[in-house]
């Protein structure tokens, strides 16, 4: 008896553990057009307005369609 009750606290421990260590994120990739994109202006802009929740960034296309893309995700 001693035996199960310790294994159902065990399980509910990991349960309960699982659920709050992992919270659902949601990203998104936002791209900002520019005729010159520069990576350090790139991360600075993306900075600002994602703070935290910035992930990553990257310069991509192409001239004249060149773009600063900001890849961020929110905590739900």
């Amino acid at each position: 008896m001693e035996r199960t009750g310790t294994l159902l606290f065990l399980m509910l421990i990991v349960l309960l553990g699982n659920s709050s260590i992992h919270a659902e994120e949601h990203c998104n990739s936002y791209d900002f057009a520019k005729l010159v994109c520069v990576k350090p202006l790139c991360y600075l802009n993306c900075k600002i307005f994602f703070r935290k929740h910035l992930r990553s960034y990257s310069c991509e296309g192409t001239w004249p369609q060149r773009k600063c893309v900001c890849y961020a995700c929110n905590d739900n």
